[in-house]
């Protein structure tokens, strides 16, 4: 729900939004690559090889996309590129 809110906030044009979704998803990547190495979750939930890596890697990939798809909003909206008409 907070990256929702997040969403709907950078909708908004509000840098607010785009500063918690990037924090966010730069928490997500840390979880992630926490739970990839096995020290997040006990080993008997995802203690094979062959469940972990594939999701995890997913979950990596779709992290480290919203943090660059974030901070790149972030820098948009604090050099104002808006050309006057």
């Amino acid at each position: 729900m907070p990256l929702l809110w997040s969403g709907i906030e950078s909708l908004k044009y509000r840098l607010r939004g785009l500063i918690v979704g990037a924090f966010l998803s730069l928490c997500g990547l840390a979880a992630t690559l926490a739970g990839l190495a096995g020290i997040v979750f006990p080993p008997e939930i995802y203690g094979d090889q062959r469940v972990r890596w594939p999701l995890f890697v997913l979950l990596s990939v779709l992290s480290v996309w919203g943090v660059v798809l974030h901070v790149l909003g972030i820098v948009a909206r604090l050099s104002d590129f808006h050309e006057e008409p």
